[in-house]
């Protein structure tokens, strides 16, 4: 489906984010994508 790249990063950032409602390392860049941005 469509939303198959969403629903991975949706289950990434659950796994590695300490905060997934605030992420700081998958990142939403609206209108482009996403973007991995590690420390």
């Amino acid at each position: 489906t469509t939303r198959t790249v969403d629903n991975f990063i949706v289950r990434f950032r659950k796994y590695f984010e300490d905060d997934p409602r605030h992420p700081r390392y998958f990142k939403s860049l609206r209108a482009v994508g996403y973007l991995f941005e590690a420390d």
